[in-house]
């Protein structure tokens, strides 16, 4: 290491359950990056996303936090990458409602917090915890309110820089969205940075995303935090609005995922859901007739087969789809 370069600070991580206010309040900058395009993942039980992520690397880059959540990520902590990054493997249980699953994840923050220790970081005050709670909070709520006047495409990258660097633009930007766009449910797997290109298609074609219930979308941000309790009690409400309330797709039973959709069918202007998974999420194909059986609104279900996607065909489908909505 170049003895002159600054001391990377990033802990770049894979969930929305890993909590970046955690890895901040223990004096890390924690960044959740989108993968680019990956080659095969060259591994049994690796896919692209997975390996897409594991293949991330920056001088900036102090340590990786894989996650459970689906079996290739979990396998993807194992393979290509710098063995000078330390990695950690965050379990998360996918059974929620015993108490023992909810001790569990509280034992995999404080195990967390240890790693993140041994890297060089302090042990956060409550204080610092709920201070950078409200950070974070007050980034994505701002974030929210900003989505209408921008496109897709400049709102998602929008939160991609809030995700990679904890913070978020002061100016509110100026309007990019065409008016009288037709608003949309995105559904699915997380995307790769290649697979944005969807959203400018969508956009081309006269609709927006006013829900972005993909993986790094709000579908699985946290509860609001309960301001008193976030006060007295910083880590146990840090836990309970992540593990307790993210209605992750992957997780046992997955009641809240579909009580969550049909909340935000009924309380925003949706006239439509484009669903779009990669052909290895088993978790979320398996999942489509239940969403097509929920959601009660037309459904438009787009293949991601990576850079080999055909865009003439995405252009005629999404085209299709919104003259039907309009």
């Amino acid at each position: 290491m170049n003895p002159s370069a600054p001391e990377p600070r990033a802990v770049v991580y894979s969930s929305p359950f890993i909590p970046p206010e955690w890895i901040a309040a223990h004096g890390w900058t924690p960044s959740r990056r989108r993968p680019a395009a990956a080659p095969e993942a060259g591994s049994e039980g690796v896919c692209r996303y997975a390996a897409g992520f594991a293949a991330l690397a920056g001088p900036d880059i102090r340590a990786m936090v894989f996650a459970t959540t689906c079996d290739p990520m979990r396998r993807g902590v194992e393979i290509g990458m710098d063995e000078r990054i330390p990695r950690f493997l965050f379990h998360v249980p996918a059974t929620w409602q015993a108490p023992a699953a909810h001790a569990l994840y509280r034992e995999e923050l404080k195990r967390l917090g240890r790693f993140l220790e041994r890297l060089g970081g302090r042990t956060p005050a409550p204080a610092e915890l709920s201070e950078q709670m409200d950070r974070f909070e007050a980034g994505r709520e701002t974030l929210l309110g900003r989505r209408e006047f921008r496109t897709s495409r400049d709102h998602a990258e929008e939160m991609d820089r809030f995700h990679a660097t904890g913070e978020v633009p002061a100016a509110a930007p100026a309007s990019s969205r065409p008016p009288a766009a037709i608003p949309l449910m995105l559904l699915g797997s997380p995307l790769r940075a290649d697979d944005l290109r969807l959203l400018d298609l969508l956009d081309r074609a006269g609709g927006r995303v006013a829900v972005d219930a993909t993986e790094s979308g709000e579908g699985e941000w946290p509860r609001r935090f309960a301001r008193r309790r976030m006060k007295e009690e910083a880590f146990d409400e840090l836990a309970d609005a992540y593990f307790g309330h993210i209605p992750a797709i992957f997780r046992r039973p997955n009641s809240r995922f579909f009580e969550w959709l049909d909340a935000a069918r009924r309380h925003t202007p949706v006239k439509g859901i484009v669903f779009a998974a990669h052909p290895w999420c088993d978790l979320w194909r398996a999942e489509l007739p239940r969403i097509r059986a929920a959601c009660a609104r037309p459904v438009l279900s787009l293949g991601l087969a990576g850079e080999g996607s055909a865009e003439g065909a995405w252009t005629t489908r999404i085209q299709a789809f919104l003259e039907m909505l309009a």
